[in-house]
């Protein structure tokens, strides 16, 4: 390489990463596309109803005509579809798309992906429309792996391969193209995902960090439609920005509940979406294997966990992560539906069990007990109810219509921080509106997060 060359090549890298690091962290959100809201497409793709899809039952689809598989991107293809957005120069962006392939046969399972301004992490034209460069996204993980209805998928391809990322020359208006590369194909939503600690440089030393904890009571993987599926948490997750998950009524190798490794399942398809690995952990309402429990998911690797029964067929999943060298435990529970008086005993258990770890401590889940019961004394004796704390603050934020922050027809859901927690500090709360453009959720309860300064 000529040193004119390589001295281009050097600049252009420090432009991204400059760029990048000079982006609000704010700026930097996740990007859904459903596809059905195409702005251009051509040939056999066609907007069509799937009762399957979770994205409202509107899907793009190219039917399986049995065409050959198409080896190399087309400069100016005859069946594609292109979906607008605007997205931040610089900034690294993980993609996946949710999609299904015909009969699950792998030769109807992969498609070309195109941009109108896309760049390498060193600043080259990469993956443009008008050429014939393109990254791939196949659905099936490896050849012999199997495919079996809908899935998320990045454009890396073997098991626990993640994709390259995808970077911006300018900020604004960008456009994506997929076109295709083997016909029988659906796709229900692409993802942009920021990998804003991926070919990135490392921003400078701080006294603080930042933790995200997101609870939701699953409802086994059933929406409000009545249909199961796991995959349609998972958008909502990722683009709240979570590090820490805590999840409820999870199912583990359960019959009736699609007879999945929910707890595995999980964090494979949040490592799909977001490029990271997901660490976790699984309590089983019995202390048995398989069947419903609480599940904890985290970005941070764990240094320890375990499980604790409560009484009445209840129990607490536990977690100990390092947050800027600070340990941080995090519970997660679900307390009896039915009867106050098991709840108190349930909450003293949880309580007595969880103070014989270090501080910071961190406790969530579904408690069935709205915050005026009588039973949720012995929580707020020695914890902080965030949401309520973040409200008072002027730093909870919920949605026209549910004001209240009502996780399900009240305030059942909670995010706590113990008293003595005293490096952790709230930073704000939210609770999120679910509902598709059907008014579906996947969930009967509504996700809560609160966001906390570990220093």
């Amino acid at each position: 390489m000529r040193l004119c060359e390589r001295i281009t090549q050097l600049a252009a890298t420090a432009l991204v990463a400059t760029l990048a690091a000079a982006v609000p962290v704010a700026a930097q959100t996740t990007i859904e596309l459903p596809a059905e809201n195409a702005t251009a497409r051509a040939g056999k793709w066609v907007v069509t109803s799937d009762a399957t899809a979770p994205g409202g039952g509107k899907t793009m689809r190219h039917p399986d005509g049995g065409a050959a598989k198409i080896m190399t991107a087309a400069a100016s293809p005859a069946n594609y579809f292109e979906l607008t957005f605007s997205a931040q120069a610089g900034v690294p962006y993980h993609l996946s798309l949710y999609g299904k392939a015909d009969d699950n046969y792998w030769g109807n399972d992969s498609v070309f992906v195109q941009f109108s301004g896309s760049v390498s992490s060193t600043g080259s034209a990469r993956w443009r429309i008008g050429t014939t460069s393109a990254t791939e996204v196949n659905l099936e993980d490896c050849s012999g792996c199997g495919l079996s209805g809908w899935k998320w998928q990045d454009n890396g391809y073997g098991v626990n391969v993640t994709g390259e990322p995808i970077y911006f020359a300018t900020t604004g208006t960008q456009t994506l193209r997929v076109q295709t590369r083997e016909d029988g194909l659906s796709i229900d939503q692409i993802v942009l995902a920021p990998e804003t600690a991926a070919a990135v440089a490392p921003p400078p030393p701080s006294s603080a960090a930042t933790i995200k904890v997101f609870d939701w009571n699953t409802h086994h993987g059933i929406g409000t439609d009545g249909v199961f599926s796991l995959e349609r948490f998972i958008p909502y997750i990722v683009s709240s920005g979570a590090n820490v998950v805590s999840l409820n009524e999870v199912e583990k190798n359960v019959g009736s509940y699609g007879n999945v490794d929910a707890p595995a399942r999980y964090a494979s398809l949040l490592r799909t979406a977001t490029g990271k690995t997901w660490y976790y952990k699984f309590a089983q309402r019995d202390g048995n294997t398989n069947g419903q429990g609480n599940l904890l998911l985290t970005t941070f690797p764990i240094e320890d966990s375990d499980s604790y029964q409560l009484s009445y067929s209840r129990a607490v999943a536990r977690i100990q992560i390092l947050v800027n060298g600070i340990r941080v435990n995090v519970f997660s529970t679900h307390l009896d539906a039915d009867s106050s008086s098991r709840r108190a005993t349930q909450m003293h258990e949880l309580n007595s069990w969880a103070s014989g770890f270090a501080e910071q401590r961190i406790q969530a889940g579904d408690y069935n007990a709205w915050p005026g019961a009588s039973e949720i004394s012995n929580m707020t004796s020695g914890h902080i109810d965030t949401w309520a704390y973040a409200r008072a603050a002027g730093t909870a934020v919920a949605y026209s219509g549910n004001e209240a922050g009502n996780t399900r027809n009240s305030r059942i859901d909670y995010v706590w921080l113990s008293k003595g927690a005293t490096r952790t500090t709230i930073r704000g709360s939210r609770v999120y509106d679910v509902r598709n453009s059907s008014g579906v959720m996947p969930s009967d309860h509504r996700p809560v997060m609160t966001t906390f300064e570990v220093r």
